[in-house]
């Protein structure tokens, strides 16, 4: 049968929109909907977050990430963390 791959899509985010979130923010699919960056239905396809632009803010991202957001994460202070490690922090 034919691969149905692209509807499985992520929705490529850049990382300079996330200039818009407080320092400290812990990035996830529910912060970006609260601060308006996404929509609810997005979660359908994920989202991707891109290395786009510049990031002055330092977040903790816990979304996947290609390796220039990573880089442009951790010079702004940030890092990227596994979903997994940071729901062992959670009580």
């Amino acid at each position: 049968g034919k691969m149905k791959s692209h509807n499985r899509k992520m929705f490529p985010l850049n990382v300079e929109l996330l200039n818009a979130m407080p320092k400290g923010t812990i990035v996830t699919f529910d912060s970006l909907v609260k601060h308006n960056i996404v929509t609810t239905d997005m979660k359908l396809f994920g989202v991707k977050i891109l290395g786009g632009g510049k990031l002055d803010v330092a977040l903790t991202v816990s979304l996947p990430v290609s390796k220039q957001a990573q880089t442009t994460i951790e010079k702004a202070g940030g890092k990227v963390v596994a979903r997994a490690a940071l729901l062992s922090h959670v009580k």
